[in-house]
This record gives C-alpha cells, sequence and structure tokens, in this order.
C-alpha cells in the first residue's frame, strides 16, 4: 500500500474517532453505532481468492506452496473433498462448518485434514460444508482469504453448490490448468456456465507445472503468447456475450515453489505472490477505501443537518416556528394523497423492473431449455433413468439458483434507486414546503440523509430471503409447492421404463424431451410469477416504509418545534419576570437616589 492511500485509511480511522468522541446529545445513537459497525469494517475487510481447477491440476499444492507450507494434503489421486477457507491467524486452528450449522474444533495439520481427502470414509466429508483454517501465513496477514475447492469434475452436487456460493464474493478467481494440455473442452464448458454467469470478470490463469514442458522444445514466451490468445478468444467476451476485462497469465511449477532453495526462485511464484498482494491493495484502494469514505460522508451528513437543525431552532423566533409548526401539521393531514402519490411513481417504475426481469427470465429459459435437451441428446450412457432423476433435476436447479443469485441483487439494487429517487422528491418537498419561508431553518439534505428510511434493512436482506427463494436454492418453493415435483417423478414413470426397454435410446430421448419441455415450462412460469410476486412485495414496503419515514421525519421536526416553542416560552416568562424586578430594583434605586440627592 502507497503512503498516501495508508494515509488516507489513517486519516479515516481518525475521523471516526473524533465524530465517535463528540457528546451524545450530538451524535445519536443510531449514528454512533453506524460508525462503530463502519469501523469494524474496515479493520474486517478482507480480499478474497477462490482457486479453481481441475483434478490433478496441482490446487492443493499451489496453495501450500503460497502459505510457504505442506498444510493441505496433496498427491496424484484427488485430494480436496470439502471447501477448505483459509485465513490468518496467530495460532494454528481448524473449525469444521457442517450443513447443520454445527461448528466443532480441529486441528491445522496434513494428517488431520486428511480425513476430509476423498480417498478418507466418505461419511467423514459428506455432512460438512467446509473447513475453516487459521494460520499464521504472511501471505494472509493482510486480511486475505483464499478458498481451496474440489477438483470442478470431481464435486458432488451439494459441494459444487457451496462452491458456487462462494464465487459471487469472490474478489479474485484463480484458474489452474495443466502447461501440459491447457484449456481442455470442459475447463472451457466450466467456466462459461459456471463461472461468468456468476459476474465474474476477473480471472487469472495459471499454466501449473510449466517444468514439464521440454526446454528443447518448447519456447516458454512463444508457448504463454499461444495460450494467451486461446484464452482471449475463448473468454473476451465476444459478441454481446459476457467475457473478462483482461486476460492475465502466470506460469507456474506450484511443486517447485514448495520445494523452495533454487528450484523456488525458477517457479514463478515470486512474481505471482507480487502481483496478488498488489491487486488485494488495488481493491482496497480503487473500491473498497472510496466506499468506505461514502459510508462515512454519509452518516456525518446526517449528524451535521441534525446538529443545524437544533442550532437553526434555538435561533429562530416563534412567530416563525409556528408558523412551521402549521405547515407541517397540513403536510401530516395530507399524508393519504402523499401516499397516492408515492404509490403511483413506485408502479410505473415497478412495472419497468417487471419489464426488465421478465425479459431476462426468457432469455434464461431458452438458454436453459437448450442446454437441457443438448444433454439429454449427447447422453451416452446406460442408465437413462438415473441420469434424468438426478443429474438434469439438479442441474435446473443450480441454473435457478445462479440465476437467482446473480439477478436478486440487480432487482434489489433497482429498487433501492426507486426509493431513493423519491426520497429525494420527498426531501425536496419537505424543503419547499416548510423552510420557503423560514430560510434559516435549515434542511440541506440530499434525500438520502433525511430519509435513509428503514430501507436500509430492505439492502440487508437478499432476494433470495424471501419468496423468491423460488427454488429452495430451488427448492422451497418451487419443489414443496409441487411445481418440480412432477419434474423430478415423471423420470420412475412407467411409460420411461417401457420405453428404455421397447425402443431404441433416440426415440426414449424424444419422447423424454418432449416431456422436459413442458415441465421446464411449467417451471419457468412458477419462477416468473414468484419472482414478480416478490418484486411487488417489495416495492409494496418500500412504499411503506418510505412513507412512515417521512411522517416520522414530520413528526419528530413537528415535536422539536413544539420542544424549542416551549423553551423559549419558558425563557420569555423568566425574563420578563426579570425583566419586572429589575424594573422594580430601578424604580427603588432610582427614589434613593432622588432621596440622596437632597
Amino acid at each position: 500500500m502507497e503512503m498516501e492511500e495508508r494515509k488516507e485509511y489513517q486519516e479515516l480511522n481518525e475521523k471516526i474517532d473524533a465524530v465517535l468522541s463528540l457528546p451524545q446529545e450530538v451524535v445519536a445513537e443510531e449514528s454512533r453505532a453506524e460508525l462503530h459497525r463502519l469501523k469494524q469494517a474496515i479493520q474486517q475487510d478482507v480480499f478474497s481468492i477462490v482457486v479453481l481447477g481441475e483434478f490433478s491440476r496441482g490446487k492443493s499444492t499451489f496453495v501450500n506452496a503460497l502459505m510457504g507450507e505442506p498444510l493441505l494434503p496433496m498427491d496424484v489421486l484427488p485430494e480436496t473433498a470439502v471447501i477448505q477457507v483459509l485465513h490468518y491467524a496467530e495460532q494454528p486452528g481448524v473449525e469444521i462448518v457442517y450443513r447443520n450449522g454445527m461448528v466443532k474444533q480441529g486441528e491445522a495439520d496434513c494428517e488431520f485434514l486428511k480425513r476430509f481427502s476423498v480417498r478418507a470414509q466418505q461419511d467423514t466429508a459428506d455432512d460438512v460444508e467446509y473447513l475453516r483454517i487459521g494460520y499464521p501465513s504472511s501471505f494472509l496477514q493482510h486480511q486475505v482469504v483464499v478458498v481451496d475447492t474440489p477438483g470442478v469434475s470431481d464435486m458432488d452436487e451439494q459441494r459444487a453448490e457451496v462452491t458456487y456460493g462462494f464465487l459471487p464474493q469472490a474478489d479474485m478467481v484463480l484458474f489452474l490448468l495443466d502447461a501440459s494440455s491447457p484449456l481442455k473442452k470442459t475447463e472451457k464448458e466450466f467456466l462459461e456456465k459456471r463461472v461468468l454467469p456468476q459476474g465474474i470478470r476477473k480471472i487469472v490463469f495459471l499454466a501449473n507445472k510449466i517444468d514439464h514442458l521440454d526446454e528443447e522444445e518448447v519456447d516458454e514466451e512463444e508457448y504463454l503468447d499461444k495460450l494467451r490468445m486461446r484464452l482471449k478468444k475463448a473468454f473476451g467476451g465476444d459478441e454481446g456475450k459476457p467475457g473478462l476485462q483482461d486476460i492475465e497469465l502466470f506460469p507456474l511449477s506450484a511443486w517447485q515453489a514448495l520445494k523452495g532453495g533454487a528450484a523456488e526462485k525458477r517457479s514463478g511464484m515470486a512474481a505471482l505472490r507480487a502481483y496478488l498482494e498488489q491487486a488485494a491493495e488495488r481493491q482496497r484502494m480503487t473500491i473498497k477505501l472510496a466506499r468506505f469514505q461514502w459510508q462515512y460522508r454519509q452518516v456525518v451528513q446526517r449528524i451535521y443537518n441534525q446538529a443545524l437543525s437544533r442550532k437553526m431552532l434555538h435561533e429562530t423566533d416563534s412567530q416563525q416556528l409556528e408558523a412551521a409548526k402549521k405547515q407541517i401539521e397540513a403536510m401530516l393531514a395530507d399524508k393519504e394523497q402523499g401516499q397516492e402519490r408515492v404509490q403511483a411513481y413506485m408502479e410505473k417504475e415497478q412495472k419497468i423492473i417487471l419489464d426488465m426481469t421478465n425479459k431476462s427470465l426468457k432469455h434464461f429459459y431458452q438458454r436453459l431449455e437448450e442446454d437441457i435437451l443438448d444433454m439429454v441428446e449427447n447422453y451416452r450412457g446406460d442408465d437413462f433413468k438415473d441420469f434424468i432423476e438426478s443429474r438434469i433435476i439438479k442441474r435446473v436447479q443450480r441454473e435457478i439458483d445462479n440465476w437467482i443469485g446473480m439477478y436478486g441483487p440487480r432487482i434489489l439494487l433497482l429498487i433501492r434507486k426507486v426509493e431513493l429517487q423519491i426520497s429525494r422528491g420527498m426531501s425536496r418537498n419537505f424543503q419547499q414546503e416548510v423552510m420557503v419561508e423560514s430560510s434559516q431553518l435549515p434542511f440541506s439534505l440530499d434525500g438520502r440523509a433525511v430519509l435513509d428510511v428503514r430501507a436500509r434493512d430492505l439492502s440487508n436482506t437478499d432476494l433470495q430471503a424471501g419468496a423468491i427463494a423460488a427454488a429452495g436454492g430451488v427448492g422451497l418453493t418451487l419443489v414443496a409447492g409441487g411445481v418440480l415435483m412432477p419434474f423430478i417423478s415423471f423420470a420412475a414413470m412407467p411409460f420411461i421404463r417401457k420405453t428404455l426397454f421397447q425402443k431404441r435410446l433416440a426415440a426414449a430421448k424424444a419422447e423424454v424431451n418432449a416431456q422436459l419441455s413442458g415441465q421446464l415450462i411449467q417451471c419457468m412460469n412458477q419462477l416468473q410469477k414468484d419472482v414478480q410476486e416478490e418484486i411487488r412485495k417489495r416495492c409494496t414496503v418500500s412504499v411503506k416504509n418510505i412513507v412512515y419515514s417521512y411522517e416520522s421525519l414530520l413528526a419528530d421536526y413537528r415535536d422539536k418545534i413544539d420542544a424549542e416553542i416551549r423553551e423559549k416560552t419558558m425563557r420569555q416568562r423568566q425574563l420578563t419576570s426579570s425583566l419586572e424586578a429589575d424594573k422594580q430594583v430601578l424604580e427603588t434605586l432610582g427614589k434613593l437616589q432622588i432621596q440622596g440627592g437632597r
């Protein structure tokens, strides 16, 4: 981190501390809690790296080399059976996180971790969601987290789901290739269908086992140039397809890096490590620091507005306060019409959001149907029933999960933008209606500062938490609602068994595809219905929250005016009483002066 950037972080922390040191009457409890959360977020801010690759690409060896010690099990056989999340800790330790939420302590050594390898007893790893491994590695020390995953072709459906769950939160993905046979068809398809649709735009490719190339026959620079061109052609994002912002490729020998000494210097690890450390710093500087600063400004602006309001109330005479109070009461009496205006605007914007969502779902359905039917058409196995009941169903569920995970936050962001537009409009209305005659009364609002509404609560929940868990992670709404039930069970229907035994596989595929298409339509119709219902529900809640916040703002300001009027009245009485007493004293002194003059 450069000196200037470190200085900005330090200044931000100092400013937060300075604001927190202000008296309680200046910094309200809500703002104080926000600043504490912001400070904690700055301290706990992490740069997450997810390591992906097929079996035998050397992922665990690479992670060990990155850590500087053979911590994770590694062999020529697939070792990693569960997700392993490595983070910095002063003392080594392991937490086993189970699917049911239970957490147990383990030991951070290779022998213990072998219990969760592919070759271990399967039930050891089956109930485990992931391992959280703390380790005193210098690479992890500056808020870096590394996620090691099973081979993408070795994962069962449950582990695949956990892996895909980590991807949207990844700041960077490292994808290991075998330098001897880079970018196989299965690797290309995995990235196209599983990673890029998650919104990942930063993938660093590692040509591992570069030392296996024959130096006499292969020019390394020429080899890397050709591989870089292949990657750019495959993932450059031409023709409107999602793609990578740029292609980053590093030659690497994880095994040499782990051996240390002269071999480590030839391994390419030093260049990669430097790149990753710089990337982590750039991420904090270009994105996260700016976000933290923005959050700080929003909180301080609100505190400033509140303090300025109190000051101006004290300086405003009673007649102006009474006039402002009457205007506020008139606005409160007009709340039904105000709610209707907000509702009308929200409905107009809601229609736009629904139209955009429907277009996305239509495109998603067309692609999904094409992929599923292609899977059936290309099937060459001998257990067609299991293929339909297991792989096809889980593929559909995972694709729906991916769509929800990718587009759910975008939908919420659109709704949030509408909330802010309405909030700003209502804040301007507050200024015009209440402040027009009393320009001294301050509300230099940006909309969000006043109506930061309970809508903040909405932003803390994602789309998957509502009825839109449309698929339970596909499961709950759709499966429990019966939409997927025929989809799941029809493969076991007698007609398939009969078809399999009495007809050729091609005929069975044709008949199954017809059934699949019908079930997919039902499934997508239900998904669309649930998505639309969730959007409408969110918009309705937003209207209620905004109107409630606006009315609360008016009522709160009215109460403050009342309190100020009462205080001014009391002070005026005290002043009148004091003036009367002074008058009497002066009269007495005057008489005494006169008497003394004689």
